[in-house]
């Protein structure tokens, strides 16, 4: 229009030809998964640009291989690199290093193990997930704790776990960018709430509303690792307990800064998503 006349099309004329290009894609065009940190290669995963890939019949476990660019990732506001894995000797080795990570973290020893399961099954595409919770009193971090947890798999650039109001607009509009999501202090739960996780935890088709319209609809499928934190633990309904994995951190002994809590998660990061990937493989 501008090279035809000199002058900027309208909006109305802008808006019918966005529609048809939009109708010609959904009806013609190529179609072309896009996945969130995690995607299935033939023999393994690949964890957004980095291919971890399972060696079957080998004492190496797996091996990390170049990114061959025919799999391609949604990367959202705040989305933070996954450090390239340091690789452990055998999966015993690999558990060592995460039941001292968490040690660290507060996590009691008799929850070590299943949240290392947890984390674990939170990097392979396609299957139900667990429901984390974080419970203990002020000053325990775990609010720090749930965003590191969330960092070793789904790094943010603020190291913050994405806190997410828990109702199905925002679940499925957050959920489709990030693969880890939270809600920080919980203090109860709706009905509705507790459906809503449970439908992301296994995977499931949200129908929302677009934004900025009243009739038109959406239908986004939202599959995600919850890491929740609270007070005291507030689950009651039978469908979330099913799926919770509850945790409830034991106090700090030596307080330490936010600084001094950065630079230590930055040096573990890489050992903890190498030791996880190791439980995968």
């Amino acid at each position: 229009v501008y090279r035809a006349t000199g002058k900027a099309a309208g909006d109305d004329t802008l808006n019918r030809e966005i529609g048809v290009v939009r109708a010609k894609a959904q009806v013609s065009g190529e179609r072309t998964p896009v996945f969130k940190r995690i995607a299935p290669i033939g023999a393994g995963v690949e964890l957004d640009a980095r291919r971890i890939i399972k060696k079957k019949k080998s004492s190496e476990g797996w091996v990390e291989g170049s990114h061959d660019g025919g799999t391609f990732f949604v990367r959202g506001p705040g989305y933070g690199e996954i450090p390239s894995p340091v690789k452990q000797g055998s999966p015993k080795d690999a558990l060592r290093v995460l039941d001292a990570i968490f040690e660290k973290m507060g996590v009691p020893a008799i929850r070590r193990l299943m949240l290392a399961v947890a984390l674990v099954n939170a990097l392979r595409p396609g299957v139900p997930y667990v429901v984390i919770l974080l419970v203990g009193g002020a000053g325990s971090g775990k609010t720090t704790t749930a965003g590191n947890l969330a960092g070793f798999i789904d790094p943010t650039t603020s190291g913050e776990l994405p806190n997410v109001p828990l109702n199905a607009q925002d679940v499925a509009a957050v959920g489709g960018e990030q693969h880890v999501l939270g809600a920080d202090n919980i203090s109860k739960f709706e009905p509705e709430a507790s459906v809503l996780l449970c439908m992301a935890a296994i995977g499931s088709e949200f129908v929302v509303r677009e934004f900025n319209t009243r009739k038109e609809t959406a239908r986004l499928f939202v599959h995600c690792q919850f890491i929740l934190t609270a007070i005291t633990n507030p689950v009651t309904r039978g469908d979330l307990l099913d799926r919770l994995l509850p945790i409830t951190l034991e106090p700090h002994t030596d307080y330490k800064g936010e600084d001094e809590v950065r630079a230590w998660f930055r040096k573990v990061q890489p050992v903890a998503t190498g030791a996880l990937v190791e439980l995968l493989s």
